[in-house]
Protein backbone atom coordinates (compact mmCIF):
# COMPACT_ATOMS: atom_id res chain seq x y z
CA UNK A 1 0.00 0.00 0.00
CA UNK A 2 2.49 2.83 0.77
CA UNK A 3 4.80 1.96 -2.24
CA UNK A 4 1.47 1.72 -4.37
CA UNK A 5 1.27 5.45 -2.31
CA UNK A 6 4.70 6.52 -3.29
CA UNK A 7 4.64 5.61 -7.10
CA UNK A 8 1.21 7.92 -7.45
CA UNK A 9 2.66 10.61 -5.59
CA UNK A 10 5.65 10.33 -7.53
CA UNK A 11 3.53 10.84 -10.76
CA UNK A 12 1.47 13.84 -9.45
CA UNK A 13 5.07 15.56 -8.97
CA UNK A 14 6.16 14.97 -12.13
CA UNK A 15 3.09 16.03 -13.59
CA UNK A 16 3.20 19.07 -11.68
CA UNK A 17 6.73 19.63 -12.84
CA UNK A 18 5.83 19.12 -15.81
CA UNK A 19 3.01 21.76 -15.70
CA UNK A 20 5.14 24.51 -13.83
CA UNK A 21 7.90 24.21 -16.94
CA UNK A 22 5.48 24.42 -19.59
CA UNK A 23 3.41 27.53 -17.66
CA UNK A 24 6.97 29.22 -16.72
CA UNK A 25 7.61 29.08 -20.64
CA UNK A 26 4.28 30.53 -22.00
CA UNK A 27 3.91 32.94 -19.18
CA UNK A 28 6.74 35.53 -20.73
CA UNK A 29 4.61 35.75 -23.85
CA UNK A 30 1.50 36.28 -22.52
CA UNK A 31 1.68 40.09 -22.23
CA UNK A 32 3.18 40.09 -25.62
CA UNK A 33 0.32 38.00 -26.98
CA UNK A 34 -2.23 39.97 -25.09
CA UNK A 35 -2.83 43.13 -27.24
CA UNK A 36 -2.77 40.95 -30.36
CA UNK A 37 -5.20 38.64 -28.93
CA UNK A 38 -7.51 41.61 -27.68
CA UNK A 39 -8.18 42.67 -31.15
CA UNK A 40 -9.92 39.66 -32.00
CA UNK A 41 -11.67 39.21 -28.73
CA UNK A 42 -15.16 39.68 -30.05
CA UNK A 43 -14.61 36.98 -32.59
CA UNK A 44 -15.81 33.39 -31.90
CA UNK A 45 -14.40 31.08 -34.27
CA UNK A 46 -13.55 27.48 -34.33
CA UNK A 47 -12.95 25.96 -31.10
CA UNK A 48 -14.65 28.96 -29.31
CA UNK A 49 -18.01 29.10 -31.73
CA UNK A 50 -18.32 24.95 -31.38
CA UNK A 51 -17.90 25.80 -27.79
CA UNK A 52 -20.47 28.59 -27.39
CA UNK A 53 -23.86 26.38 -26.54
CA UNK A 54 -22.06 23.94 -24.54
CA UNK A 55 -21.20 26.50 -21.88
CA UNK A 56 -24.57 28.24 -22.78
CA UNK A 57 -25.89 24.88 -21.45
CA UNK A 58 -23.56 24.47 -18.32
CA UNK A 59 -24.41 28.08 -17.35
CA UNK A 60 -28.08 27.22 -17.21
CA UNK A 61 -27.56 24.31 -14.84
CA UNK A 62 -24.52 26.25 -12.23
CA UNK A 63 -27.29 29.29 -12.36
CA UNK A 64 -30.04 27.08 -11.37
CA UNK A 65 -28.33 25.16 -8.97
CA UNK A 66 -26.25 27.92 -7.48
CA UNK A 67 -27.91 30.91 -8.51
CA UNK A 68 -26.84 33.98 -11.03
CA UNK A 69 -25.93 36.22 -8.36
CA UNK A 70 -23.13 34.06 -6.33
CA UNK A 71 -19.93 35.21 -5.11
CA UNK A 72 -17.23 33.25 -6.13
CA UNK A 73 -18.80 34.52 -9.78
CA UNK A 74 -18.48 37.98 -8.79
CA UNK A 75 -15.31 37.82 -7.73
CA UNK A 76 -14.27 36.30 -11.33
CA UNK A 77 -16.15 38.82 -13.10
CA UNK A 78 -13.92 41.52 -10.90
CA UNK A 79 -10.93 39.70 -11.94
CA UNK A 80 -11.98 39.40 -15.55
CA UNK A 81 -12.61 42.87 -16.06
CA UNK A 82 -9.72 43.90 -14.72
CA UNK A 83 -7.56 41.51 -16.70
CA UNK A 84 -9.84 43.49 -19.96
CA UNK A 85 -10.53 39.49 -20.48
CA UNK A 86 -14.41 40.40 -19.58
CA UNK A 87 -14.74 40.66 -23.37
CA UNK A 88 -13.49 36.79 -24.80
CA UNK A 89 -15.82 34.97 -22.22
CA UNK A 90 -17.97 36.71 -19.05
CA UNK A 91 -17.47 35.11 -16.17
CA UNK A 92 -20.82 32.59 -16.31
CA UNK A 93 -18.83 31.05 -18.76
CA UNK A 94 -15.78 30.99 -17.12
CA UNK A 95 -17.23 29.49 -14.50
CA UNK A 96 -18.85 26.82 -16.77
CA UNK A 97 -14.75 26.38 -18.44
CA UNK A 98 -13.96 25.44 -14.90
CA UNK A 99 -17.17 23.02 -13.88
CA UNK A 100 -16.72 21.26 -17.14
CA UNK A 101 -13.04 21.06 -16.94
CA UNK A 102 -12.73 19.88 -13.27
CA UNK A 103 -15.88 16.72 -14.67
CA UNK A 104 -13.90 15.65 -17.60
CA UNK A 105 -10.31 15.68 -15.87
CA UNK A 106 -12.50 13.43 -12.83
CA UNK A 107 -14.01 11.46 -15.37
CA UNK A 108 -10.88 11.01 -17.96
CA UNK A 109 -8.80 9.96 -14.74
CA UNK A 110 -11.46 8.11 -12.97
CA UNK A 111 -11.23 5.68 -16.34
CA UNK A 112 -7.45 5.86 -16.68
CA UNK A 113 -7.52 4.48 -13.06
CA UNK A 114 -10.32 1.62 -13.53
CA UNK A 115 -8.90 0.42 -17.12
CA UNK A 116 -5.42 0.34 -15.47
CA UNK A 117 -3.98 -2.92 -13.71
CA UNK A 118 -4.71 -2.86 -10.49
CA UNK A 119 -2.82 -4.89 -7.11
CA UNK A 120 -4.65 -6.60 -4.99
CA UNK A 121 -3.51 -3.84 -2.18
CA UNK A 122 -4.69 -0.64 -4.05
CA UNK A 123 -7.00 1.59 -1.89
CA UNK A 124 -10.26 2.77 -3.31
CA UNK A 125 -9.22 5.97 -0.75
CA UNK A 126 -6.34 6.47 -3.04
CA UNK A 127 -7.77 6.51 -6.47
CA UNK A 128 -11.18 8.54 -5.04
CA UNK A 129 -8.26 11.11 -3.71
CA UNK A 130 -6.50 11.26 -7.42
CA UNK A 131 -9.44 11.83 -9.07
CA UNK A 132 -10.43 14.58 -6.14
CA UNK A 133 -7.34 16.09 -6.67
CA UNK A 134 -7.31 15.88 -10.66
CA UNK A 135 -10.65 17.83 -10.31
CA UNK A 136 -8.91 20.66 -8.40
CA UNK A 137 -6.33 20.72 -10.76
CA UNK A 138 -8.14 21.09 -13.38
CA UNK A 139 -11.09 23.19 -11.80
CA UNK A 140 -7.98 26.13 -11.10
CA UNK A 141 -6.10 25.61 -14.32
CA UNK A 142 -8.26 27.62 -16.33
CA UNK A 143 -8.42 30.61 -14.21
CA UNK A 144 -4.53 30.63 -12.88
CA UNK A 145 -3.35 32.88 -15.66
CA UNK A 146 -6.19 35.74 -14.84
CA UNK A 147 -3.36 37.07 -11.93
CA UNK A 148 -0.07 37.68 -14.12
CA UNK A 149 -2.49 38.95 -17.02
CA UNK A 150 -3.92 41.38 -14.44
CA UNK A 151 -0.45 42.30 -13.31
CA UNK A 152 1.02 42.90 -16.49
CA UNK A 153 -2.01 44.68 -17.57
CA UNK A 154 -1.22 47.30 -14.50
CA UNK A 155 2.40 47.67 -15.10
CA UNK A 156 1.68 48.49 -19.00
CA UNK A 157 -0.73 51.29 -18.18
CA UNK A 158 1.69 52.45 -15.35
CA UNK A 159 4.69 52.78 -17.84
CA UNK A 160 2.01 55.13 -20.13
CA UNK A 161 0.19 57.20 -17.81
CA UNK A 162 2.55 59.97 -17.67
CA UNK A 163 3.08 59.91 -21.44
CA UNK A 164 -1.11 60.25 -21.67
CA UNK A 165 -1.03 62.63 -19.21
CA UNK A 166 1.53 64.88 -20.68
CA UNK A 167 -0.84 64.73 -24.11
CA UNK A 168 -3.75 65.10 -22.49
CA UNK A 169 -2.23 68.40 -20.50
CA UNK A 170 -1.00 70.18 -24.00
CA UNK A 171 -4.68 69.32 -25.75
CA UNK A 172 -6.29 70.78 -22.69
CA UNK A 173 -4.21 74.23 -22.43
CA UNK A 174 -4.51 74.40 -26.64
CA UNK A 175 -8.40 74.92 -25.68
CA UNK A 176 -9.71 71.44 -26.03
CA UNK A 177 -12.07 69.82 -23.85
CA UNK A 178 -11.16 66.69 -21.95
CA UNK A 179 -13.62 64.29 -24.05
CA UNK A 180 -12.18 65.72 -27.34
CA UNK A 181 -8.79 65.92 -26.31
CA UNK A 182 -9.28 62.12 -25.03
CA UNK A 183 -10.50 60.76 -28.17
CA UNK A 184 -7.60 62.78 -30.20
CA UNK A 185 -5.00 60.95 -28.08
CA UNK A 186 -7.18 57.32 -29.16
CA UNK A 187 -6.65 57.99 -32.50
CA UNK A 188 -3.55 58.66 -32.75
CA UNK A 189 -2.01 55.94 -30.82
CA UNK A 190 -1.46 51.68 -30.75
CA UNK A 191 -3.63 49.27 -29.30
CA UNK A 192 -2.48 49.48 -25.54
CA UNK A 193 -4.48 48.32 -22.41
CA UNK A 194 -4.39 52.49 -21.33
CA UNK A 195 -6.24 53.09 -24.75
CA UNK A 196 -8.81 49.84 -24.32
CA UNK A 197 -9.67 51.39 -21.06
CA UNK A 198 -9.99 54.75 -22.22
CA UNK A 199 -12.14 54.12 -25.48
CA UNK A 200 -14.18 51.60 -22.33
CA UNK A 201 -14.86 55.02 -20.73
CA UNK A 202 -15.42 56.87 -23.74
CA UNK A 203 -18.03 54.43 -25.13
CA UNK A 204 -19.83 54.72 -21.62
CA UNK A 205 -19.57 58.91 -22.03
CA UNK A 206 -21.06 58.08 -25.68
CA UNK A 207 -24.21 55.98 -24.40
CA UNK A 208 -25.10 58.47 -21.68
CA UNK A 209 -23.31 58.23 -18.23
CA UNK A 210 -21.79 61.28 -16.81
CA UNK A 211 -18.09 61.68 -17.82
CA UNK A 212 -17.27 61.63 -14.01
CA UNK A 213 -19.10 57.94 -13.57
CA UNK A 214 -17.05 57.16 -16.24
CA UNK A 215 -13.82 57.96 -15.22
CA UNK A 216 -14.35 55.85 -11.22
CA UNK A 217 -15.38 53.01 -13.76
CA UNK A 218 -11.76 53.12 -14.99
CA UNK A 219 -9.80 53.72 -11.69
CA UNK A 220 -12.31 51.10 -10.88
CA UNK A 221 -11.20 48.51 -13.61
CA UNK A 222 -7.19 49.54 -13.26
CA UNK A 223 -7.45 49.23 -9.80
CA UNK A 224 -3.78 51.16 -9.57
CA UNK A 225 -3.80 53.03 -6.12
CA UNK A 226 -1.22 55.86 -7.83
CA UNK A 227 -3.64 56.35 -10.86
CA UNK A 228 -6.83 56.32 -8.64
CA UNK A 229 -5.72 59.23 -6.82
CA UNK A 230 -5.01 61.31 -9.80
CA UNK A 231 -8.16 60.36 -11.82
CA UNK A 232 -9.86 61.33 -8.16
CA UNK A 233 -8.57 64.71 -8.47
CA UNK A 234 -9.41 65.19 -11.83
CA UNK A 235 -13.28 64.81 -10.94
CA UNK A 236 -12.30 66.77 -8.09
CA UNK A 237 -10.96 69.22 -10.40
CA UNK A 238 -14.10 68.90 -13.13
CA UNK A 239 -16.62 68.99 -10.21
CA UNK A 240 -15.15 72.35 -9.08
CA UNK A 241 -14.94 73.92 -11.98
CA UNK A 242 -10.98 74.48 -11.63
CA UNK A 243 -8.31 74.47 -13.89
CA UNK A 244 -7.18 70.93 -14.66
CA UNK A 245 -4.15 71.19 -17.05
CA UNK A 246 -1.61 72.88 -14.65
CA UNK A 247 -2.96 70.07 -12.24
CA UNK A 248 -2.62 67.44 -14.78
CA UNK A 249 1.01 68.50 -15.28
CA UNK A 250 1.69 68.54 -11.64
CA UNK A 251 0.60 65.08 -11.40
CA UNK A 252 2.62 63.64 -14.44
CA UNK A 253 5.67 65.11 -12.61
CA UNK A 254 5.08 63.85 -9.25
CA UNK A 255 3.54 60.15 -10.57
CA UNK A 256 7.38 59.83 -12.49
CA UNK A 257 9.03 60.70 -9.45
CA UNK A 258 6.83 58.32 -7.55
CA UNK A 259 7.53 55.87 -10.04
CA UNK A 260 11.36 56.32 -10.30
CA UNK A 261 11.53 55.72 -6.20
CA UNK A 262 8.98 52.31 -6.92
CA UNK A 263 11.89 51.40 -9.28
CA UNK A 264 14.68 52.25 -6.68
CA UNK A 265 12.97 50.48 -3.83
CA UNK A 266 12.62 47.07 -5.96
CA UNK A 267 16.33 47.50 -6.86
CA UNK A 268 17.19 47.52 -3.27
CA UNK A 269 15.43 44.75 -2.20
CA UNK A 270 16.81 42.42 -4.79
CA UNK A 271 19.99 41.73 -3.34
CA UNK A 272 17.72 40.35 -0.05
CA UNK A 273 15.41 38.60 -2.22
CA UNK A 274 18.41 36.66 -3.77
CA UNK A 275 19.49 34.98 -0.62
CA UNK A 276 16.64 32.30 -0.37
CA UNK A 277 17.77 30.91 -3.42
CA UNK A 278 20.96 31.77 -2.96
CA UNK A 279 20.89 29.44 0.44
CA UNK A 280 18.34 27.40 -0.20
CA UNK A 281 20.20 26.03 -4.07
CA UNK A 282 22.97 27.35 -5.00
CA UNK A 283 25.39 27.44 -1.75
CA UNK A 284 24.13 23.80 -0.90
CA UNK A 285 25.02 22.37 -4.46
CA UNK A 286 28.64 24.07 -4.17
CA UNK A 287 29.02 22.69 -0.88
CA UNK A 288 28.16 19.23 -2.61
CA UNK A 289 30.47 18.98 -5.40
CA UNK A 290 33.47 20.49 -2.93
CA UNK A 291 32.79 18.11 0.07
CA UNK A 292 31.57 15.62 -1.98
CA UNK A 293 34.50 13.36 -3.08
CA UNK A 294 36.25 13.99 0.25
CA UNK A 295 33.01 12.37 2.16
CA UNK A 296 32.88 9.06 -0.56
CA UNK A 297 36.66 8.97 -0.20
CA UNK A 298 36.30 9.58 3.67
CA UNK A 299 33.32 6.71 3.87
CA UNK A 300 35.77 3.96 1.37
CA UNK A 301 38.58 4.39 3.67
CA UNK A 302 36.77 3.57 6.68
Amino acid sequence: MIETLYEWLAIALLCGAVYLFVYSLIRAEAGSYLSVYMLYRTRRTGFKLVMTPILAQVTRLHQRLLGKDNHYVKSLENKLRRSGLISIYSADEMFSWQLLAATLAMLGVGLLLWLAPRQDNTNAATILALVLVSGVTAFVLPVLPISNVISRRQMAIMRDWPYFMDLLTLAMESGMDMTIAITRIISSSHLTPLMEELQIMMNEVRLGAQRTDALRNMARRIDTPSITSIINMMIQAEQLGTEIGPLLRAQAKEFRERRAARVEKIAMESSVKMMGPLLGCIFPAILLILLGPILIQYFQTR
